[in-house]
């Protein structure tokens, strides 16, 4: 079974797009609950989005990802405003939240990382490949130390104007696999348009 799980190598595809204000958002929230309730039409929905109990444990973060974020989040009961950013997978078949729970139970962990810039225009900015990914084990009653990840560090110096870079998280000297236990944080600048396809691996 392990041989047939690492020859399949799984990838999940998520199109990531924010608003005016830049944001730190929490790609993988670990062990901490952040479900809410949303409503819409009269009817309460479940929600994956809550940076509340991240933020108590000492985090900066503005929106867990999830299904149910930019598109649904202001219809809370509370009146408070949306998340600023969107996302949306790109295989309707596969939510975000298929996505954590197959980490979770799996056994497997994102080894491979590509992050692909989908602005457009004649001089597209990249500013997503500017930005810092924190990566930190999640604990019971204590932070643990973090690593941070800079994006800029995986740009192809021969070609400036390639639209992705790939982090390989297993030929990284640091090994930082990642799974359900780790807490993943992202920079996300304003206006950017862009898709993380995560590879999953033993």
């Amino acid at each position: 079974m392990s041989n047939f799980k690492n020859s399949i190598r799984p990838v999940a595809s998520f199109i990531f797009r924010n608003g005016e204000t830049a944001a730190r958002i929490c790609l993988l929230p670990g062990h901490y609950n952040t479900t809410e309730v949303v409503m819409k039409d009269s009817k309460a929905y479940v929600s994956y989005a809550d940076p509340s109990a991240i933020r108590s444990a000492g985090y900066d973060c503005q929106q867990v990802a999830d299904d149910y974020n930019a598109t649904t989040a202001n219809l809370r009961g509370d009146g408070s405003s949306k998340y600023p950013v969107e996302i949306k997978s790109k295989t309707p078949a596969t939510r975000f939240r298929d996505f954590l729970n197959y980490v979770k139970y799996s056994g497997l962990k994102v080894v491979k990382m590509r992050i692909t810039d989908l602005s457009t225009g004649t001089n597209p900015s990249r500013d997503i490949f500017q930005q810092n990914m924190e990566v930190t084990r999640s604990a019971i009653g204590a932070k643990s130390g973090s690593d941070f990840v800079q994006l800029s560090q995986y740009i192809n110096p021969a070609n400036f104007l390639q639209n992705f870079i790939d982090i390989d998280l297993e030929k990284d000297e640091r090994k930082l696999a990642l799974d359900e236990t780790t807490l993943v944080f992202l920079d996300v600048p304003a206006s950017a348009h862009f898709q993380i396809d995560f590879t999953l691996a033993e």
